[in-house]
């Protein structure tokens, strides 16, 4: 029962502050470059993000992905599994670029990452990683339909690397939510 309280009341109170959650749909190409190897993996996941935003102007907050997924690997023979789940929680900001084009955006963030594997000596890297999407949102009565291109890179420890290449969308109901 107290976790249902809780729950009720961080919502109310970031609902009150204007945060939002916000959710897009990837799909990811990693290549995982180590000494020894250079793995390609690909799939679809996801982002959440929490945050506080003026919507078709800015937005910032926390970021968690993926909630559900996990990565298929493009050959049988990889060192590191035949899938893997990259998980990351950081900070992003989505900014749109008025003096441009009203609908454009960049979306920069940084964070922690797991790289999660089922193969291989280690099976669990820790890391950071930067993030830098460009973006385009249109707007459509009462929601936003997000379209963005985004690069994701990686740094774990023993010299790994992991390159993302990940375009997503997102559908924001502005008014609803």
């Amino acid at each position: 029962m107290y976790k249902i309280l809780i729950l009720f009341f961080v919502t109310t109170n970031l609902y009150a502050v204007n945060f939002k959650i916000r959710a897009r749909e990837h799909y990811e190409i990693h290549e995982l470059h180590s000494q020894h190897s250079l793995e390609v993996y690909s799939g679809l996941t996801n982002t959440i993000n929490l945050w506080w935003e003026k919507p078709y102007d800015y937005s910032f907050g926390f970021s968690f992905s993926p909630i559900i997924a996990g990565i298929n690997a493009n050959k049988s023979d990889n060192s590191y599994g035949d899938k893997i789940t990259q998980q990351n929680i950081g900070f992003e900001i989505k900014y749109f670029l008025h003096n441009i084009l009203k609908s454009l955006y960049i979306r920069p963030g940084f964070g922690y990452s797991r790289l999660e594997t089922n193969k291989g000596e280690s099976k669990n890297f820790f890391g950071q990683y930067g993030y830098l999407g460009l973006g385009m949102e249109i707007p459509m009565d009462s929601y936003g339909l997000a379209l963005e291109m985004a690069y994701r890179y990686a740094d774990y420890a023993n010299d790994l690397i992991v390159k993302t290449i990940t375009p997503s969308v997102g559908f924001h109901f502005y008014k609803s939510f």
